[in-house]
């Protein structure tokens, strides 16, 4: 997802690229609180209370883009840049540390092929202003509901499709993630072999393994 914003008036756009249709929802300057059925929102200030801009159905494909699926002239999608200025009531930048506290929030919800959950994946974003003090987006977090449960979403370092053979034997294809950090380098076969060795270490990073995860279903 690459995110812009645009000026005057302010609208947000991005691309998603998704097999089903999505519902997606922008939230914004949000308090968040984790409850046995996901994700709810509060507005951060009252001065802001109307925090979620009206929900948009995207269809499935490569590349749709969210301001094209936003009815033209809505301005109910246009964005609050006044809460994020440094003498408004939303810090516009996300802190890990405490979390709670988010800028803006995208949720994406969906139905996942051939399954009966309910899905939404979260994009947790800060703004962050320039020089000309305009602001610019950025993805800093994701996050997947599944029915209620919570998952944080990390990147995997190997699964670029550039080298599809195990690290090890070089023949069979990898489909073993190396925790935590995160390398898929090992096809199933060898993967046992090194879970069964007493120094356990990934074979790109030589870092030492404390899980060894399945990835397409193996």
């Amino acid at each position: 997802q690459s995110f812009k914003l645009q000026r005057h008036p302010a609208t947000l756009d991005f691309v998603v690229k998704s097999d089903v249709e999505c519902e997606t929802t922008v939230y914004m300057g949000v308090t968040e609180t984790v409850t046995p059925r996901g994700l709810q929102f509060e507005p951060q200030s009252q001065q802001y209370a109307h925090f979620a801009l009206p929900s948009v159905t995207m269809p499935p494909g490569e590349a749709v883009s969210y301001k094209s699926c936003v009815p033209q002239g809505s301005a109910s999608h246009n964005l609050q840049l006044a809460m994020y200025h440094p003498a408004g009531p939303v810090s516009a930048v996300y802190n890990r540390q405490s979390g709670r506290m988010v800028p803006l929030i995208v949720g994406l919800s969906y139905t996942a092929p051939n399954s009966t959950s309910h899905h939404i994946h979260w994009l947790y974003c800060s703004l962050k202003s320039s020089a000309d003090d305009r602001f610019k987006i950025a993805l800093v977090k994701q996050r997947l509901q599944v029915d209620g449960a919570l998952y944080d979403l990390q990147d995997v370092f190997g699964d670029d499709g550039d080298e599809a053979e195990c690290a090890i034997c070089l023949c069979d294809p990898k489909k073993v993630i190396v925790m935590p950090c995160r390398h898929l380098s090992m096809c199933a076969e060898c993967a046992l072999t090194v879970a069964m060795s007493r120094d356990a270490r990934c074979p790109i990073c030589r870092g030492p393994i404390e899980e060894l995860i399945g990835s397409e279903g193996s």
